[in-house]
C-alpha cells in the first residue's frame, strides 16, 4: 500500500512540543499543577528557547530531530491509496534507535475521518536526544490527507542521552488544522523534568501561523511560572524570531540563534 503524508506539524510539541488546544484562537494551561519555576529576566530566554524549540517540530527542529519520525508516523494517518474501514496496527523502528507502534482507523481513502495513536519507545533520530510517550489523534481529512483539522493529545518525554536530562511534556493538547503548506495550530501543556529548573504551563492565545516555511509568521504563546510570573512569546512576521515580554515588561525581539546563545538582560 502506498502511504500519503498529509502535510503535518508536533510538537509540537513538543513538542511538544509539543501540545495545543483552541482551534482558531487559543489554548488553556493545566490549571491543576503547580508552577514551580519563578519566571525572570534572568532565566526568560532559556524558557523561551524551550518552548519555541517545542513550537516548531516542522522538518528542522532545533532542540532534536527525533520528531521527525514522530511527524512522518502521525502523517500516515491518512492513506491516498486504500480505505482503512477497520483498525490497523503498523510499528516501525527509529533511524538511530528506538521504536514506536501506530495504531490508527480513517474511514475512506481520500476523505473522512481519522483516529488513532502514536506510541514511542526510547526512540532517537539524531542519537543525541530519545522520545517516550503516546498521542492519541482525531479528527477529518481531505484531498487525501492534503488538507486536515486534526486533535492530538497525550504525554511526551525527551531525554538528553549524554547527561539522561529529561523535559517531560504532560496534559498536552493540540489542535491542528492544515492545507497545503499552510497551517494553523493552538497548544497548552505542563512543563517537567531534570532538563529545567522547575515547572511552569504553556498556553496559545493566538492561534500560531505557518505559511509554507518552516517557523512560525504569527502567533501569541504565554508561560504561567510560579508567584503569578509569566513570560508572553510573540512570534515575528519575518520567522526569524519572536519578541518576548517578561511580567508585563516591554517587548524586546530576539532570533532564534540569540534565545539558544544569551540570557536576557
Amino acid at each position: 500500500m502506498k502511504t500519503k503524508y498529509p502535510r503535518f506539524i508536533f510538537t509540537s510539541v513538543v513538542l511538544v512540543a509539543l501540545t495545543a488546544c483552541g482551534g482558531g484562537g487559543g489554548g488553556s494551561s493545566d490549571s491543576s499543577r503547580e508552577n514551580t519555576l519563578v519566571i525572570t529576566s534572568s532565566n526568560a530566554t532559556e524558557v523561551a528557547n524551550q518552548v519555541t524549540s517545542s513550537e516548531l517540530p516542522i522538518d528542522n527542529l532545533r532542540t532534536t530531530s527525533s520528531t521527525s519520525t514522530l511527524n512522518t508516523q502521525l502523517r500516515t494517518l491518512a492513506s491516498d491509496s486504500q480505505e482503512r474501514s477497520s483498525l490497523a496496527t503498523e510499528n516501525f523502528a527509529c533511524s538511530n534507535s528506538g521504536s514506536g507502534t501506530v495504531t490508527y482507523n480513517a474511514s475512506g481513502a481520500s476523505s473522512g475521518t481519522v483516529s488513532g495513536q502514536v506510541t514511542l519507545n526510547n526512540c532517537s533520530d539524531d542519537g543525541e536526544y530519545t522520545l517516550d510517550g503516546s498521542l492519541s489523534v482525531s479528527g477529518t481529512y481531505s484531498e487525501s490527507g492534503e488538507s486536515a483539522d486534526l486533535d492530538i493529545t497525550g504525554t511526551l518525554t525527551m531525554t538528553e542521552l549524554a547527561t539522561s536530562k529529561y523535559l517531560k511534556l504532560s496534559s498536552m493538547h493540540f489542535d491542528l488544522s492544515y492545507a497545503g503548506t499552510s497551517m494553523q495550530y493552538s497548544q497548552s501543556y505542563y512543563a517537567s523534568g531534570t532538563a529545567i529548573d522547575g515547572s511552569f504551563s504553556v498556553e496559545t492565545t493566538e492561534a500560531i501561523q505557518i505559511d509554507g516555511g518552516t517557523f512560525p509568521t504569527s502567533g501569541k504563546v504565554v508561560v504561567h511560572g510560579a508567584e503569578g510570573s509569566s513570560l508572553v512569546i510573540e512570534f515575528d512576521s519575518s520567522g526569524s524570531g519572536v519578541y518576548l515580554s517578561v511580567n508585563g515588561g516591554a517587548a524586546e525581539f530576539y532570533t532564534y540563534e540569540a534565545l539558544a546563545a544569551s540570557p536576557l538582560d
